[in-house]
């Protein structure tokens, strides 16, 4: 979903409430405060959020869902605009959120989730102009345990809540990697094989399935990747080829159409003309390919 966001004032969220104490940490080797990783604050709210109001943080900050679901809006900052991006998130969602981006989550119903924010020199890994979102279940265990550390009564508990930390980010950007590899990768399939099938019956739904995503997510990472969506980057790929046929055979245009993935004529002939300005018969008079 996208939508176009006029200028407005941002909040800079300092959740002083839910910083850890520094007493957790010590001043010698062993109980000193982490330079790599550290949390910040771990919060852990069970509840709806019916907020909608932007805010920002001057560090990284995680999310994980324990249960339930909710949206994910953040603002992206473009050349000409700034545009209003959402994703869903849900129960086993894992969802990193570079500093300085504006977001907020949305949930009408309740769920259960905990937001860390981060320090340390890992964090430099962490910089981008939007969150990144993955499926991982198995960081559930992790999370528990980081949450179930922070309270454990006594003193010097920090570096015990570090090396959990430690772990959490080290899995995550390592999973948020591999995701965005593989996704890559499936894109380029798809890519791929619609220019090896453009001239089969081919929808959103199927390209999906085939690669094993949801339709949402697919089409978002498809038009992230290429610039287009699906439906508009086959329609592209079907009028070359046209307009190929078009200069270099004497086919009619009524048997072209269904040849290039249009079973409808008038169809074909419009969408022809959206793209490239001109209707067949223009195109074929302007003569052949060299």
């Amino acid at each position: 979903m996208l939508a176009i966001i006029p200028f407005m004032k941002l909040s800079l969220v300092t959740p002083s409430m839910h910083y850890l104490s520094l007493s957790n940490w010590g001043d010698d080797r062993l109980s000193r405060r982490s330079e790599k990783i550290s949390p910040l604050y771990v919060e852990r709210p069970i509840g709806v959020q019916n907020k909608r109001e932007f805010t920002y943080h001057e560090f990284p900050e995680i999310i994980y869902i324990f249960k339930g679901s909710a949206d994910l809006i953040w603002l992206k900052q473009t050349k000409k605009e700034t545009v209003e991006k959402k994703l869903r998130m849900r129960s086993g969602t894992f969802a990193l959120i570079p500093q300085g981006v504006p977001h907020y989550e949305y949930g009408a119903n309740q769920f259960d989730r905990i937001y860390v924010g981060i320090k340390g020199s890992l964090t430099d890994e962490m910089n981008g102009s939007e969150p990144l979102l993955t499926d991982s279940p198995h960081m559930e265990q992790l999370c528990q345990s980081l949450w179930a550390e922070t309270h454990i009564p006594g003193a010097l508990m920090g570096p015990e809540i570090d090396a959990w930390m430690a772990l959490i980010v080290h899995r995550a950007l390592r999973i948020l990697k591999k995701a965005q590899t593989e996704t890559t990768d499936c894109i380029d399939k798809a890519v791929q094989f619609l220019h090896e099938n453009y001239s089969s019956d081919i929808t959103v739904t199927e390209l999906a399935d085939r690669y094993g995503y949801s339709e949402g997510y697919f089409y978002r990472q498809f038009k992230e990747r290429t610039g287009e969506t699906p439906k508009a980057f086959l329609n592209e790929i079907r009028i070359r080829q046209a307009i190929h046929m078009l200069r270099n055979s004497t086919l009619p245009v009524k048997k072209i159409a269904p040849i290039t993935g249009f079973h409808d004529s008038f169809y074909f002939s419009r969408i022809f003309r959206q793209i490239t300005g001109q209707s067949p018969t223009q195109i074929r008079e302007a003569g052949r390919d060299d």
